[in-house]
């Protein structure tokens, strides 16, 4: 999973503070604490994901393109 975020080209890294830009964000099943709303196992992890205002057909391609890294 890190190399799916790692090789996000358009993605900045980090949580959304209410900007524009599309921004992912690695989560581990330690960092989301005891939410109640997660119901994934110890060897599951998350990929956040802020879609901001970048073109559509870039964001897409983006993903697409890292995509190729999952296992």
């Amino acid at each position: 999973m890190l190399k799916f975020v790692n090789s996000l080209k358009l993605f900045g890294y980090g949580f959304s503070w209410g900007g524009f830009e599309s921004l992912a964000l690695y989560q581990t099943h330690q960092a989301l604490g005891k939410r109640q709303f997660t119901h994934i196992n110890k060897d599951e992890h998350i990929i956040r994901m802020h879609i901001g205002l970048e073109d559509p057909k870039d964001i897409i391609n983006d993903i697409k393109q890292a995509l190729k890294f999952i296992k």
